[in-house]
């Protein structure tokens, strides 16, 4: 099982790469190698991902997130991260604003803890993903009327734990209402 779901990975990796991955704080885009052991494959990398129930692997541009309606009435899109060279304790904060600018339409601010065995799943030396899809509460939405169909920046962050050393990676994504 632990062969295949590498397998899987190493695939994936190798068809998607990492995409733009901006430097932390500075906004800038900097491109950056993916998870298949491009150049400078011994520092951190960052690929971003969605799904509810499996990994699905995001594109730097062309992206649908399905808006979810959460049961308390909120509304939300999935998250998920592949990273290396962060260890297996780390924080996760994502970060959402309209494509052409404007404040973040979540809490940028929030962010949770992940460990191996909780919450991050290992896929080799060093290697980890989230286990599950992370909630990206749109906090700042009154409804779907004011996303679905519209472009935003989705931006994902992976901050070692007790330590200031982070990567962090974007993709384009229009939010969309299937249901």
């Amino acid at each position: 099982m632990f062969a295949r779901r590498v397998s899987l990975f190493l695939v994936c990796a190798l068809a998607l790469g990492c995409g733009p991955t901006p430097a932390p704080n500075d906004g800038g885009v900097v491109d950056g190698p993916g998870l298949d052991g491009g150049p400078d494959a011994s520092g951190p990398l960052l690929e971003l991902g969605a799904g509810q129930l499996a990994w699905e692997p995001l594109r730097p541009r062309g992206n649908r997130l399905e808006l979810i309606h959460g049961p308390q009435g909120g509304y939300h899109v999935f998250g998920r991260v592949r990273f290396r060279g962060l260890g297996p304790d780390v924080y996760i904060s994502f970060r959402v604003t309209p494509a052409g600018g404007g404040p973040a339409i979540n809490d940028p601010a929030s962010r949770v803890r992940l460990r191996d065995t909780r919450g991050l799943v290992r896929l080799g030396d060093d290697t980890y993903e989230t286990s599950g899809a992370q909630l990206v509460i749109l906090e700042a939405i009154r409804g779907p009327q004011d996303v679905v169909g519209r472009d935003f920046r989705l931006e994902m962050t992976v901050q070692r734990f007790e330590s200031p050393q982070a990567i962090s990676a974007a993709a384009e994504i229009t939010i969309v209402d299937e249901t």
